[in-house]
């Protein structure tokens, strides 16, 4: 079986209609709306947190953010906690990258 490519793009600081792909005529993303275009665009999304990286922290390994210990901004990840996803390639060959 082939791998699927997987390329997430998470912008921050954004609501969902900040993409000209989403439907608002003011803003020009060419790039990420042919992204959207050709690829998956999520419409109905839900994070941990409001506050941007407390739920980032949360999304890397799939875990709530009590079990991490992250409560606040500018908390640290105890890589001991858990491993999250850019962590895998360690486990099973692939590429990744974290911008």
């Amino acid at each position: 079986m082939r791998r699927p490519n997987i390329l997430l793009v998470i912008t921050d600081q954004q609501r969902w209609d900040a993409l000209g792909a989403n439907g608002n005529p003011d803003i020009q993303t060419p790039h990420l709306d042919r992204l959207a275009a050709e690829g998956v665009n999520f419409d109905h999304c839900f994070v941990q947190n409001p506050v941007c990286m407390p739920s980032r922290a949360s999304l890397l390994p799939g875990q709530y953010l009590g079990t991490l210990g992250i409560t606040h901004m500018g908390v640290p990840r105890t890589v001991s906690k858990c491993a999250s996803w850019p962590d895998l390639p360690a486990r099973a060959p692939a590429k990744t990258a974290v911008w």
